[in-house]
């Protein structure tokens, strides 16, 4: 497959880790014009990552967030997690596998996280709810398909942002 720049997309296609996932499939048109879903182009896959483990998503995620990953724009550097939760929530199932959990706040809002495998629920952004208001109600929790979560473009263009900056965090950027 031909990206829209005439590379050849090498590696891409391959699975990525033990987990069988494969990184960056929507094609490229909804991504829009700041997003290469391509990359990285080198010739061969970059270094292996023996293991996945929640460490370190958790640090990939903290030096990937940013203003056009969170809901509505509304971010923060003092509280980087803030409005990260549904992206955060799907790029932690893409690369841990489990279940997306949903729960309504009291604000009206409402948030995300997951259940891996094993049975435990993971919540990488937690620490936002020391500074807004609402809190989340835990016993209003259902299980979110994930392609319905994907189907809202905005959900769909803050996921590939997001993705492709976990990415750069992992492997370097392009030169």
């Amino acid at each position: 497959m031909v990206d829209s720049q005439g590379r050849e997309r090498r590696w891409l296609n391959r699975i990525m880790w033990e987990s069988g996932r494969t990184l960056f499939c929507t094609p490229a048109e909804v991504f829009g014009k700041g997003i290469n879903p391509f990359y990285p182009q080198s010739d061969e896959p970059p270094a292996r990552v023996d293991k996945i483990h929640v460490g370190l998503v958790k640090a990939l995620l903290e030096k990937s967030w940013c203003a056009e990953t969170a809901t509505r724009g509304k971010w923060s550097s003092e509280v980087p997690s803030l409005n990260q939760c549904k992206v955060s929530a799907l790029v932690v199932q893409e690369l841990l596998g489990g279940e997306l959990l949903r729960c309504d706040m009291t604000n009206g809002d409402s948030h995300y996280w997951n259940r891996l495998p094993d049975g435990s629920e993971v919540d990488l952004t937690t620490d936002q709810f020391r500074h807004i208001d609402g809190k989340p109600l835990r016993e209003t929790v259902i299980v979110m398909d994930r392609s319905y979560v994907l189907s809202y473009p905005d959900t769909m263009r803050r996921y590939a942002i997001l993705l492709q900056r976990v990415a750069y965090a992992l492997w370097g950027e392009p030169e």
